[in-house]
């Protein structure tokens, strides 16, 4: 795999009739390209570890030597993209994996980053916890807190909440749009996307304060943002202009548009519910041939309705026309099972699911035995 990319980076640009050789340049960490050649470099690190782990001796707390299906076990590491983490209780464990880890990329013509590597434990320290792709992982004590001389009596929790810096930048970058933005209509195009996309991102973690919080500070923003656009009118007219009720909400900022007087709101962070990330069962791969593990993995996906979660384990995964599961990328439609020009309802048992290709054939030949 890694000589085809190799060429494949080495082929060049073919656009129309003219070739485009390419060239070597510094890939900086937003670029593209840099997701794929980082996973290329450090494709193999989580199993060159979990060997070395074999072959480190521990002593457990009776002073055992652990077995080696033990030690592999006891030691975690995640990868994605550049950025790694190594999980471990041991600090000494530690230190040596980081050892290890330098010669595995100086094999690879890479060096481990000092000022981004950081070592820490979750529950002490001045800053216990770790940030990781802007989550920030920490465990809280909780409840009674008691040392015994034999044994530790720990009572704690591990929370995974949004980093306070990535929170900050994205405020920041709100205000900024808020504050350069004159027109109503456009900064509600510019801010609806922004805030549900940034929703979405941490929706499976402990978000609902920090969305809550977010609500706020954006109620204030555009607050200022209205006292400065209209600096003499008052206080009830900015309400009767910007604000509407919308369900149970009373304050829900937007504009009416068009002759019917449609009102556009700015949507809110606490829009997006909280759904818990459903981890994918050990190595499991789209394309490992699992069709049914991934066609079912479908229910949990946080973009469905609970409608056609039903429908899914009805089928068990798989289109009623076709017969093949369905994936997580397939375009997946309702449809009626009795058209409703043939008297069919909007019933449950009525609707089935089908690929977007089975579909478009079902109806050409629903139409055909009409005529």
């Amino acid at each position: 795999m890694e000589v085809q990319i190799k060429s494949w980076l080495k082929a060049g640009i073919m656009k129309n009739t003219l070739l485009t050789t390419t060239f070597e340049k510094k890939v900086f960490q937003e670029d593209t390209m840099f997701s794929l050649l980082t996973n290329i470099a450090l494709y193999g690190l989580e199993s060159e570890v979990i060997d070395f782990m074999r072959n480190l001796k521990l002593i457990d707390e009776n002073k055992r030597s652990l077995i080696k299906r033990r030690r592999s076990s006891s030691i975690n590491i995640i990868v994605y993209s550049g950025d790694f983490v190594v999980l471990n209780e041991n600090l000494q464990v530690i230190k040596q994996t980081k050892e290890f880890i330098k010669k595995f990329l100086w094999k690879r013509g890479l060096e481990l980053n000092e000022n981004k590597t950081r070592i820490s434990h979750t529950l002490y320290g001045n800053s216990p916890g770790f940030d990781f792709l802007g989550f920030n992982i920490r465990q809280y004590k909780i409840g009674k807190y008691k040392v015994r001389k034999t044994k530790a009596a720990l009572s704690f929790r591990t929370l995974i909440r949004p980093s306070k810096e990535k929170i900050k930048e994205h405020y920041e970058n709100v205000k900024s749009i808020i504050d350069k933005t004159r027109s109503t209509e456009v900064l509600l195009m510019e801010l609806n996307p922004r805030i549900i996309n940034w929703a979405r991102y941490y929706r499976t973690v402990v978000s609902y304060k920090t969305f809550k919080w977010l609500n706020h500070l954006m109620f204030k923003a555009l607050l200022k943002w209205q006292y400065k656009k209209h600096s003499k009118t008052s206080r009830k007219w900015l309400n009767k202009i910007y604000y509407h009720k919308k369900g149970n909400r009373n304050w829900v900022f937007g504009i009416k548009l068009g002759q019917n007087n449609q009102v556009v709101s700015l949507k809110q962070y606490t829009d997006v519910p909280i759904e818990r990330f459903v981890k994918v069962k050990g190595t499991k791969s789209p394309y490992d041939g699992d069709f049914l593990y991934w066609a079912l993995r479908l229910n949990n996906h946080p973009v469905i309705s609970g409608n056609v979660v039903k429908m899914l384990k009805r089928q068990k995964g798989r289109c009623s026309i076709c017969k093949l599961p369905f994936f997580p990328t397939d375009l997946i439609e309702r449809d009626h099972i009795i058209p409703l020009s043939k008297g069919g309802t909007h019933k449950m048992n009525n609707f089935q699911l089908l690929h977007s290709h089975c579909h478009k054939q079902k109806t050409a030949i629903d139409k055909k035995k009409m005529m």
